[in-house]
């Protein structure tokens, strides 16, 4: 009985560490900037320029393996002044389907205009991965 006990232990320990590998961390897929969003949020194009006249700028973000605790953090950054314009968290378990939380956010021109110069979106997952697009305002 302890021969057995002493084999089959290893086996255990062996086991219960090969599955918390195949436990995968939730990771960005796709990460674009547009005018406008399709009807599952997502941006066709992937802009890096906008004019000034420019209504709407979406952040489209895909996040797979995505968990119903995990949050994504978006924020915009005017970078020529270093001016923090927003920042909003989302929990994906609200929007996960298949492991895949599909996000789009959205920062309307300001009254007077946007100023022209350098942009920055971070999309930042829990646990600390993040993607950072930049953009310009002409």
């Amino acid at each position: 009985m302890k021969r057995f006990i002493i084999l089959i232990l290893p086996l255990y320990l062996f086991t219960i560490s090969c599955k918390k590998d195949k436990v995968k961390s939730a990771s960005i897929d796709a990460f674009r900037l547009c005018e406008a969003v399709s009807s599952d949020k997502r941006c066709e194009d992937n802009v890096s320029a906008f004019d000034a006249t420019t209504a709407l700028i979406f952040a489209s973000v895909t996040v797979n393996d995505a968990k119903d605790d995990d949050y994504l953090t978006i924020s915009w950054v005017y970078t020529s002044d270093y001016y923090e314009i927003d920042e909003v968290s989302v929990r994906l378990g609200d929007y996960i389907q298949d492991n895949t939380a599909q996000i789009a956010g959205s920062l309307s021109r300001p009254t007077a205009g946007w100023p022209a110069g350098n942009y920055e979106v971070k999309a930042s997952l829990t646990g600390g991965i993040s993607i950072t697009r930049t953009f310009s305002i002409q």
